[in-house]
């Protein structure tokens, strides 16, 4: 029982001492370094590591004399800038002993390597993930200070890799895989033509776009539509195209979906059953005119000068006389 004992307090002391050279050390214990980025004298048990300044580093983790592990360690061995960080003054080893100095890249640059010697913000020659390039870094010229690779944000919804080059808005990825690529004119994240819905805001989420039904059509996630009588589908899904294109006829359109007659025409487009059907609609009397999409036969039709407030007036009391014989 008493060696039991024993062997149970000898494991918690092992237990003891490898937590300590877990807690910002690396190693196994006899053999415990601090890790990068923090400096200490001893990383074994009762040791301890101390992380350096805000933006600043150190090299890999080492037991020599210029180490971050050693029994002379002092903070100038944090003589690096962290990734996205330049160097604007190097870690002194005499007194005053200090730790590099080190600032942020601005927002969205970033650094291709980690900075060990002073230099200045066109260290800065890359763009952190999720913005894109769109001016290169500049070192500096005599007359000329320099300045940082300029980098965009992707549009919500979206993200890129780290960027090297100059790119543009096609290097950003929207999260759905059932959303639109971005092109000069598609700059936000919505749902391919043919979908309904909202894009998902999740990296690797489900697609927040689904389907329309056969025949049905949708732009930008709006709700699923049927084309109106008179018209076919797009191939792309985006719309519909009226069969009869002709003169006198309004182009389909988004807004009002139908297929009708231009002002100035009677007729009835929305009749016309299949692709290139001519003459739905036809001129009004010369000295007459119409209101778009509403005369459907050539009593429709009114003086040019009529007021609207006359036509108005015309139409009521045309709907009264119906409702009369009715």
């Amino acid at each position: 029982m008493q060696f039991y004992l024993v062997f149970l307090v000898f494991l918690q002391s092992i237990c003891y001492v490898v937590s300590l050279c877990a807690q910002n050390a690396q190693g196994t214990t006899g053999n415990c370094l601090c890790m990068q980025g923090y400096y200490g004298n001893n990383a074994e048990v009762g040791g301890s590591c101390i992380q350096c300044p805000s933006g600043t580093n150190t090299a890999e983790p080492s037991n020599s004399t210029n180490g971050n592990t050693n029994s002379l360690v002092n903070i100038s061995v944090c003589n690096q800038c962290s990734l996205n960080f330049y160097m604007i003054t190097a870690a002194s080893t005499s007194q005053p002993i200090a730790s590099a100095q080190c600032a942020a890249c601005p927002t969205g640059s970033g650094t291709q390597t980690p900075s060990i010697t002073p230099t200045d913000v066109s260290f800065c020659s890359a763009c952190v993930p999720n913005y894109y390039m769109t001016v290169t870094a500049f070192s500096p010229i005599p007359g000329v200070k320099p300045y940082p690779a300029i980098c965009m944000p992707c549009p919500a919804n979206s993200s890129c890799p780290k960027q090297t080059q100059i790119g543009t808005l096609v290097n950003c990825i929207c999260f759905d895989s059932n959303a639109l690529p971005f092109t000069t004119i598609q700059i936000t994240c919505t749902c391919q033509s043919g979908y309904s819905g909202n894009v998902t805001n999740v990296k690797g989420g489900p697609s927040g776009c689904t389907r329309c039904p056969q025949g049905m059509f949708s732009i930008g996630g709006t709700p699923c539509q049927n084309c109106p009588p008179g018209s076919q589908i797009l191939n792309d899904l985006s719309g519909c195209s009226c069969y009869d294109n002709s003169e006198g006829t309004v182009p389909w359109t988004f807004n009002n979906n139908s297929c009708q007659c231009s002002a100035g025409y009677y007729g009835d487009p929305s009749k016309a059953v299949s692709v290139g059907t001519t003459g739905s609609c036809t001129p009004c009397p010369k000295g007459y005119t119409s209101i778009t999409g509403v005369a459907r036969d050539q009593n429709d039709c009114f003086l040019n000068g009529t007021t609207f407030k006359a036509i108005i007036k015309f139409y009521v009391a045309l709907s009264v006389y119906t409702l009369v014989l009715l």
